[in-house]
């Protein structure tokens, strides 16, 4: 309940600012991409997206790291709204692993393996380290364009909740097949309803 509520407050305190006098404009875009954030964060994902796009058209107001929010902020929304193709577009624009695996996990989506296969082969080598959901990724879109090891992957004693839903989707028999429960659903998967920044709320 804590979280919910300095959520909403996040979204009036930034409203309450930028609806104040004139701001600087570097002020406002940064303001902006904090309301943007909070507006996620609470589920308003449409006004959310408006906000961002406006953040974006400034975006040389603001620093590396804050731009860098606003990009995979923009990705998810899209993502959670079901634009899976403007989804993946937006998370190329970063190259940071996370990116990779929102880009790959949209293409999933899209049933686009052989792009899924083209960025994990182009990306993977500029990373130093590698986290077990872009592994799962690599692993999982390997697998079953060998077509083979899929029981391997649906295994739950013996694959993540990622895998698992790769080798579904590769049979497009999610639901019949699946051993994934909602939780482990939402650690992977930004839909509006297994979102799990949004899922307590």
């Amino acid at each position: 309940q804590t979280n919910i509520t300095k959520a909403y407050e996040a979204c009036g305190l930034w409203k309450d600012v930028l609806s104040s006098s004139e701001l600087p404009i570097n002020i406002w875009t940064l303001c902006s991409a904090f309301y943007a954030s909070s507006l996620a964060r609470i589920g308003k994902d449409t006004s959310a997206l408006e906000i961002f796009d406006s953040v974006i058209q400034n975006k040389e107001e603001l620093n590396e790291q804050t731009m860098e929010d606003v990009v995979l902020g923009r990705a998810h929304v899209l993502q959670r709204l079901m634009k899976y193709k403007e989804a993946k577009e937006q998370f190329l624009k970063s190259t940071s692993s996370k990116a990779t695996v929102g880009a790959v996990t949209c293409l999933f989506r899209l049933g686009d393996l052989n792009q899924a296969d083209h960025i994990l082969n182009e990306r993977l080598s500029s990373y130093q380290e590698v986290d077990g959901h872009l592994l799962d990724l690599v692993l999982g879109t390997k697998t079953i364009k060998l077509e083979s090891c899929l029981g391997i992957l649906q295994d739950s004693t013996c694959s993540t909740p990622l895998a698992r839903w790769i080798a579904s989707s590769s049979e497009k028999s999610y639901q019949r097949t699946t051993s994934l429960d909602t939780l482990e659903l939402s650690d992977i998967n930004q839909t509006p309803f297994d979102d799990p920044l949004l899922i307590h709320l």
